[in-house]
């Protein structure tokens, strides 16, 4: 994206993309997304400014209105991997470029929208990472109980801090049990 300006740089302006692409349209929420990999022959270029590049692709997202047929949006993107072009088909350079958005909805939006991780004051010493590894506690046992709204839940325990404690004792005997 653009925090990395001097490699996006050389990538846009000094890379030789393949004529050969990869495409494929989804359709929802009112919109068209097209997404396009390029993937470049150029291997193991230790002129770029990144250590251990094997293998790049460019993947130009395109939104449309569903609507009105009207763009709303272009964005090009670069990717980079030290996988070798065998392993990092334009086919899977695509998938895992998706997944990125299951990590960020799965992990950081519940981190900072359940337990409001980005408004902690705490930044000093090691009280930090102990508050991430309680967060990973409880994230981890709502999971392991099947709870899919972590919001509410932990909404939930701040209204009745009891139920907190017996939701842990009975993840913990869950676990104990063979």
């Amino acid at each position: 994206k653009g925090n990395q300006p001097t490699l996006q740089e050389q990538l846009r302006d000094d890379y030789h993309w393949a004529l050969t692409e990869h495409s494929e349209s989804h359709l929802g929420h009112g919109r068209i997304e097209r997404r396009t990999i390029q993937v470049s022959p150029e291997l193991d270029c230790p002129w770029l400014a990144f250590p251990g590049v094997r293998f790049a692709a460019r993947l130009t997202r395109e939104v449309i209105y569903k609507k009105t047929g009207e763009p709303r949006s272009t964005q090009v993107v670069y990717l980079l991997t030290s996988l070798p072009p065998e392993l990092a088909t334009p086919a899977r350079l695509r998938r895992w470029s998706r997944l990125y958005w299951r990590i960020e909805n799965c992990v950081h939006y519940v981190r900072d929208t359940a337990l409001g991780e980005d408004a902690c004051r705490v930044r000093k010493g090691s009280l930090p990472q102990v508050m991430a590894a309680f967060a990973n506690l409880a994230i981890s046992v709502l999971r392991l109980l099947g709870k899919q709204n972590l919001a509410r839940a932990m909404d939930n325990f701040r209204l009745r801090p009891n139920t907190a404690v017996a939701v842990v004792w009975s993840a913990a005997a869950c676990a104990a049990a063979p």
